[in-house]
């Protein structure tokens, strides 16, 4: 840099360093997108199901209110909506455990 006359070096620095900004915001973007989806990340959703993992606290009651806009069902029953779970996953009591995958019609008949 001996030959870049003094004026040059800061533009040279400038650019250097809007660059260096440019890609951080970029990465911190990227971040803050991905984090968006961890909330869900015991989620996956197929054609016909909802694969979810039960987490501390899960009641079918509740996965059910929290997914029903993709469930299309008949009447929005939700004890309708419960007991195709059950059967569909073979629950004999409806009680569901941390860690339990669960696969959830997204079609009740």
């Amino acid at each position: 840099m001996k030959g870049i006359t003094i004026k040059y070096k800061h533009r040279l620095i400038a650019i250097i360093l809007l660059i260096a900004f440019f890609n951080m915001g970029i990465l911190l973007i990227s971040d803050e997108t991905s984090s968006e989806f961890t909330s869900s990340d015991n989620y996956e959703y197929t054609e016909n199901f909802i694969i979810y993992t039960v987490k501390e606290g899960d009641t079918l009651w509740n996965i059910v209110s929290n997914n029903i806009e993709y469930i299309e069902s008949n009447n929005n029953n939700f004890h309708q909506i419960i007991d195709q779970i059950s059967k569909c996953n073979h629950l004999d009591n409806k009680i569901i455990k941390p860690g339990q995958i669960l696969n959830i019609p997204t079609k009740i008949e």
